[in-house]
C-alpha cells in the first residue's frame, strides 16, 4: 500500500479533514472542537493535508500548515494565550503546523505520520517558509524526539478562561510542548525517510 498526501482543494475534502480532527479530539479528550467557535471565533489562513490509502481511498490523516494573521499572531497565541512576540516568528517567515489526526486504521500504521511530514516539508520548500512553530501533546512531542528532530521549546503556561473546553485538551500542563523549529533541521530530521519516496511508499500529489 502507497500513501498518497493531497492538499485539501475542495469542500468535501476540507470536510473528510475537519471529521477527522473533530472525531480524534472527541476520542481522546472528550472535546467537541465545534463548540470551541464562541470562545475562539478567529479564523486563520491554512493549508489541509490529507492522508490518503492507495488501496481504500479512505483518509488516514491530516495535517494543517496554518499562517499567521496580518498582525503577525499565531493560532496558538490565539487558542492558548501564548506570546511569540519576543520570537519574531512571522517576520522570520514561520507558519504554524497542528490539527494533526489520524484514523483507527492510520493510528496502527507510523508511515502514516512520517507521510504527512513528508508532505508538509515539500509544502514549505515549495512556498519558501523558513521554519514553525506548533503545540502538542506527548505522543507527537515523544514521536518527534524518536526522529532526532531538534526543536528550540518555549516554555510558556496557557492563559484561558475557566470555561474553556480546551483545558480539557490541556491537561496536566506537563504533557503541553510549545516549539519551534526550522525548516533546515526539519529536512535534515527526516532525511531518513527519503526512501518512503524513492520507494513509491509514499506519493506527493500536489504542486
Amino acid at each position: 500500500m502507497a500513501i498518497i498526501i493531497i492538499l485539501a482543494r475542495n469542500e468535501k475534502q476540507l470536510s473528510l479533514a475537519h471529521q477527522l480532527v473533530r472525531h480524534t479530539y472527541q476520542q481522546a479528550f472528550q472535546i467537541d472542537i465545534n463548540d470551541l467557535h464562541h470562545l475562539h471565533p478567529e479564523k486563520f489562513k491554512s493549508d489541509v493535508l490529507l492522508a490518503i490509502s492507495s488501496i481504500s481511498h479512505q483518509v488516514l490523516g491530516t495535517m494543517s500548515i496554518m499562517y499567521p494573521n496580518h498582525e503577525g499572531v499565531f493560532p496558538c497565541e490565539s487558542l492558548f494565550g501564548f506570546e511569540l512576540d519576543n520570537y519574531a516568528l512571522s517576520t522570520k517567515k514561520y507558519v504554524e503546523i497542528g490539527r494533526f489526526a489520524t484514523s483507527d486504521e492510520g493510528k496502527k500504521n507510523s508511515s502514516v505520520v512520517i507521510s504527512l511530514f513528508l508532505g508538509a516539508i515539500k509544502h514549505l520548500q515549495n512556498h519558501q517558509i523558513n521554519g514553525w512553530t506548533a503545540t502538542v501533546k506527548d505522543d507527537v512531542f515523544q514521536f518527534l524526539q524518536k526522529v532526532n528532530l531538534s526543536v528550540n521549546n518555549i516554555n510558556q503556561v496557557p492563559k484561558l478562561q475557566v470555561n474553556d473546553p480546551l483545558w480539557a485538551y490541556i491537561g496536566d500542563t506537563s504533557s503541553l510542548h510549545l516549539f519551534e523549529v526550522s525548516l533546515n533541521d526539519t529536512i535534515n530530521s527526516f532525511k531518513r525517510f527519503d526512501g518512503y519516496l524513492s520507494r513509491n511508499l509514499v506519493e506527493l500529489q500536489f504542486q
